[in-house]
């Protein structure tokens, strides 16, 4: 009764200070059993633990190797690999080792950079190692990571250098096996067969004429022959100015093949010469062209020379609309 409301109030406060003092305790006590009894965390696994491993990162690289194959392929091959691992490891281990390449459909898988020098104990040598590796053996195993090389087809000869083109013989054609098509035929011809189809089409076009309809297969077979010569030989950039007047020049020469139109061969800093001059020199230099084209025959140099500038300069008026 003495104390009244200000006694309640400090035992309240009494209260609350024990209170305290004995949570505090218990907080320290559980700290230091913390640092007593804490357990390590686990260290997460390298790319390499995973490799060697994991069924699933072993399914993936197994499937791939040193190849690069499209993503369509590598699925189908995974399916019995989906079906043990779940489709969300896949996913996992297909992040982690593979490179994807282009857009669908056409995207490509393969190892990346760094991983191809960790599958060394699992999938062996690469393409760039692979002779090298089995350099000291007998008989090593075929490099399987080098393209075969395509062994010329035993199809009927043409006819040979002693048979020269007369108008007495029709041209020939080679005979196309019926497992292969035309150009995975010409793509199998050794280079003395592809040179020899060659110039059998052209003297063939020449034989039947540019718009006759039996020269038409001659045209298909002469574009696949030149297409598959020029991906053999590739040119050296030490030749790509001269390289470029070539393709620039086999170009003229099968439009006129296919249409009959004759083309003119010119360099870009010829075209902007003539842009640049006024039309009135223009036209002055086309009368002096034609002048020379009169004079002097077609096979003369200067003939062929003015004819070939006369042509460019009539095409530079025609774009700027100068009647003539």
């Amino acid at each position: 009764m003495f104390l009244g409301s200000e006694g309640s109030e400090l035992r309240r406060r009494v209260e609350a200070a024990e209170y305290y003092r004995v949570a505090t305790c218990a907080n320290n006590q559980l700290d230091w059993l913390k640092q007593c009894y804490a357990v390590p965390m686990a260290k997460p696994k390298s790319l390499s633990d995973k490799l060697y491993r994991d069924d699933a990162y072993i399914a993936v690289a197994r499937t791939v190797r040193y190849f690069t194959l499209p993503c369509s392929e590598v699925v189908e091959k995974l399916k019995d690999a989906l079906a043990a691992h779940g489709r969300e490891k896949l996913d996992e281990a297909a992040k982690d080792l593979l490179a994807i390449e282009g857009t669908h459909p056409n995207a490509t898988a393969r190892l990346k950079d760094d991983v191809r020098k960790l599958c060394w104990g699992l999938l062996g040598p690469d393409g760039d190692q692979w002779d090298e590796f089995y350099a000291n053996v007998e008989n090593p195993p075929p490099n399987p990571y080098k393209p075969a090389v395509p062994k010329p087809l035993d199809v009927a000869p043409l006819p040979d250098s002693g048979d020269s083109p007369t108008p007495d013989r029709e041209p020939k054609r080679y005979a196309v096996p019926p497992e292969m098509t035309a150009e995975e035929m010409i793509h199998s011809l050794s280079d003395p067969q592809l040179a020899e189809l060659i110039a059998e089409c052209r003297w063939a076009i020449s034989h039947y004429g540019l718009k006759s309809r039996k020269s038409r297969p001659f045209k298909k077979d002469l574009h696949m022959a030149e297409v598959e010569s020029t991906r053999r030989h590739p040119v050296s950039s030490e030749e790509d100015e001269l390289d470029i007047d070539e393709v620039a020049a086999a170009l003229a020469n099968t439009i006129k093949i296919e249409t009959g139109m004759e083309c003119i061969v010119a360099h870009p800093e010829e075209i902007q010469r003539l842009q640049k001059l006024p039309t009135r020199k223009l036209n002055d230099m086309l009368d002096t062209d034609l002048y020379e084209v009169s004079r002097y025959g077609p096979e003369t140099i200067t003939h062929q020379e003015a004819a070939r500038e006369a042509a460019l300069i009539e095409t530079e008026l025609s774009r700027r609309k100068v009647p003539r």
